[in-house]
């Protein structure tokens, strides 16, 4: 428990870390928040020193609340994430007793105290169903995760990715403990959890596929099927109908597979069926006035995606390392994590050890041990801890090919959850092999001390040995002798 205290006390000093808005707050918060609070527009002039800070360099505390909440005009999409934004409007309101201005920090503290719950509790839940080394490698490995700045400056932001950032590990509990236990109601509150954050941010809506065939055995495999796909079709109802859809459609084409052809084998694609390719356009993102204009122009659809790729296979290998490169990279380029006048410990030793490690390919490396995770699942039945890391590497692994749906846009930021997956999955594979080496040495050292016995027993019968022996040769001698004497009657008798 020291060590917790320990751990989360150091976190605090991230309250003045957070992410600078990259154009995406308002997506989020329009149906809450204004602008930022004294501010005349919420939007400056490109440019301008307001734009300056608006924008990507600094992350401010201060918003003006919207006068009449929630601005039903300003939804933009929905997602659950805007219910934990009410929550977080609640604390500020709490904290700094102001209805009108919402403060980033203040809002936070829910999810500093959730945050800490869900570490803490997969913690508890490995201490009980794996064991004291499971759970002590498993809570020294995750520090410099729980630690990271480009994990918890999730917190203080407006960014969707914050409800993934505190839901996972309370997810990966309640796996676990199913798991173990096999307890159906573990097994529903992962579902509902993942169903929760599935439905925060579309990229996340196949996370109850996913998470299906790991509770199957709870409902059954029909029943947690469909309740999977509907899950899925809900949380994936935004991205169809999302004012951003045309803009998707356009990077994945434009600032995926055709820029990668073009940088990578040369070939510049001049048709796809009977539409033309807007060579001017390749490269190019559709959020300036020209990629808008492009966007326009071009009407891609992922269905021309896929003719790109079935045209010219050989790139695909060459996307995936492009991928697996940029998502080795959990510091998001670009984006400034400081508050202004406060001071920042974002860069700070302790707080980068994760990014720096996991920029030495430890995506690539957790991918290879999931792979070897999964066929040994496939001829034995793996414990609840490396199970549970399997779901986490299983949910990285695929939203390393659904972030193509966008291209390469923000690449970084959108492997995030991935990556914060794969961390979990690695710390967890590591947790299953200190507790089955653990386990492997236990029954080595019973072994041996029942040999011991074995061998301590087998000398104390051949103490007793000589006694027992010199008794049963006489008696053996005894009954020969008598033998003997009785066949020499019978031979006299005959000769008689």
């Amino acid at each position: 428990m020291m060590y917790l205290a320990v751990l989360w006390t150091v976190s605090m000093l991230h309250v003045f870390t957070g992410w600078a808005d990259n154009g995406d707050f308002a997506r989020t918060f329009g149906f809450l928040i204004d602008k930022p609070f004294g501010w005349n527009t919420d939007v400056p002039d490109a440019g301008s020193a307001d734009w300056q800070q608006r924008y990507f360099h600094v992350w401010m505390d201060s918003w003006q609340v919207c006068s009449h909440p929630p601005c039903v005009e300003h939804l933009y999409s929905f997602s659950t994430h805007k219910i934990w934004m009410v929550i977080q409007l609640l604390s500020s309101i709490a904290l700094t007793g102001s209805a009108s201005a919402y403060s980033v920090i203040a809002g936070s503290i829910p999810g500093r105290l959730a945050y800490a719950a869900a570490y803490t509790w997969l913690f508890m839940a490995l201490r009980r169903h794996a064991g004291h080394r499971a759970a002590w490698a498993y809570l020294i490995l995750i520090t410099p995760v729980a630690l990271s700045s480009s994990f918890i400056a999730f917190l203080n932001s407006f960014f969707e990715e914050q409800t993934m950032i505190v839901g996972l590990p309370m997810l990966g509990a309640c796996l676990l403990m199913f798991r173990a236990r096999g307890r159906r109601r573990h097994a529903l509150a992962a579902f509902g959890l993942g169903c929760f954050i599935a439905l925060s941010k579309t990229a996340y809506f196949a996370l109850p596929l996913v998470l299906a065939p790991f509770i199957a055995s709870a409902f059954g495999r029909r029943a947690t099927a469909c309740a999977a796909v509907l899950a899925t079709v809900i949380a994936l109802l935004p991205s169809v109908f999302g004012p951003n859809t045309d803009i998707n459609k356009y990077h994945a084409l434009y600032f995926g597979i055709l820029s990668d052809l073009k940088t990578h084998d040369g070939i510049e694609v001049a048709t796809i069926g009977n539409k033309p390719v807007l060579a001017a356009c390749v490269s190019n993102m559709g959020y300036d006035e020209a990629g808008m204009q492009c966007v326009r122009d071009a009407q891609a659809t992922y269905l021309d995606t896929v003719r790109v790729a079935l045209a010219h296979p050989g790139i695909l290998p060459v996307m995936a390392w492009h991928v697996l490169e940029k998502g080795s990279q959990i510091e998001l380029p670009g984006l400034g994590m400081s508050l202004r006048d406060a001071p920042s410990f974002a860069k700070a030793p302790l707080f980068r050890l994760w990014s720096r490690m996991y920029a030495h390919r430890l995506n690539t490396l957790i991918l290879g041990a999931a792979l070897v995770v999964t066929c040994l699942a496939h001829t034995r039945r793996i414990s609840a801890v490396a199970a549970t890391g399997l779901f986490f590497a299983a949910w990285g692994a695929l939203q390393y090919v659904l972030v193509l749906a966008d291209g390469f846009m923000e690449i970084e930021k959108h492997l995030i959850g991935a990556n914060y997956c794969l961390s979990f999955a690695g710390v967890l594979f590591a947790a299953a092999l200190c507790a089955s080496t653990a386990s492997v040495a236990v029954r080595g050292a019973r072994g041996w001390r029942s040999s011991s016995a074995g061998i301590d027993a087998g000398a104390g019968w051949a103490g007793a040995l000589p006694g027992t022996a010199e008794r049963a040769f006489d008696a053996a001698g005894m009954a020969v002798d008598e033998r003997g004497a009785a066949a020499a009657r019978v031979e006299e008798s005959v000769s008689a």
